[in-house]
């Protein structure tokens, strides 16, 4: 049985122009096999680059953990790809569901972080159907505490339980498997997966183009990216972003494909104008 590491990430103040404040979740899908051997690989790369144990590293470290001054610049990004390369190497698949805040689900509800649960869930259950495989899905633990944890959970059944026959997740073996990306270090790689996505989507210019364009993307599968590895809600305002940040000539809609970049929606001219 294949597993799916998630976490979310948030955005609030995006420097790209137009885009308004941004939630996203999403991680790694690792094959059942290679699980063990990828913590391993993982926990290997830690000791080499000095990371103590029981340490967690992330994309984005508090200012009071051991990772903000005691892994820096070019250190910091040589641990980060090396992490990668270990995802790669195992077979990993990325994936992230980026939801801007201020729009709406198609049905005319506030886009939440339900509804971004709502896109992976449908995003890993499309991973594994093409990969002839069930899978688990194990999210590092709210930071809500109990209540938001509940909450996310119900969000997660309905989609796997309740939802529309001919959309509802087939290889998704059991609700979203809960706890504490503290003891698990493939729930810290996908804080660095979900966190530099978002950076990068968000306009980041420094850090993160990087990093996601040398390590992150080529864990995507997809052709085209947008709507697959990686989604932008709403795309009636991001499609042409599929093309500008990762090189989608199309855009599929349903069944239809169409040119990017696309007349009809904003971003015609470049990344930066919508």
């Amino acid at each position: 049985m294949d597993a799916f590491f998630a976490d979310d990430s948030l955005q609030a103040s995006p420097s790209r122009p137009g885009m308004g404040p941004l939630l996203a979740t999403g991680g790694l899908y690792v094959p059942g096999g290679q699980v063990r051997r990828l913590e391993d690989l993982v926990d290997a790369a830690c000791e080499k680059h000095g990371v103590p144990k029981g340490e967690e590293f992330k994309w984005s470290p508090r200012r009071d953990s051991w990772m903000h001054g005691g892994l820096t610049g070019p250190s910091r990004a040589a641990f980060f790809g090396e992490v990668l390369s270990h995802c790669a190497e195992v077979g990993v698949e990325a994936c992230v569901v980026i939801v801007d805040k201020d729009s709406s689900t198609p049905i005319g509800s506030k886009a939440t972080a339900e509804y971004a649960t709502e896109l992976l869930i449908r995003q890993i259950d499309r991973i594994a159907l093409r990969r002839s495989e069930t899978a688990i899905i194990v999210v590092d633990r709210p930071g809500g505490g109990r209540a938001e944890e509940e909450r996310f959970l119900t969000a997660a059944v309905d989609v796997l339980k309740y939802g529309s026959k001919h959309d509802l997740p087939k290889r998704i073996a059991l609700n979203p498997l809960c706890t504490t990306s503290h003891f698990i270090r493939i729930l810290q790689v996908a804080d660095v997966i979900v966190s530099c996505a978002t950076q990068f989507v968000a306009g980041e210019p420094r850090f993160s183009p990087g990093v996601f364009r040398d390590r992150i993307r080529p864990l995507m599968r997809g052709n085209p990216l947008g709507g697959s590895a990686i989604t932008l809600h709403p795309e009636a305002r991001y499609a042409n972003l599929y093309h500008w940040l990762f090189g989608d000539l199309k855009f599929m809609r349903g069944a239809f494909g169409y040119s990017l970049p696309d007349l009809a929606y904003p971003y015609l001219k470049d990344d930066s104008t919508p």
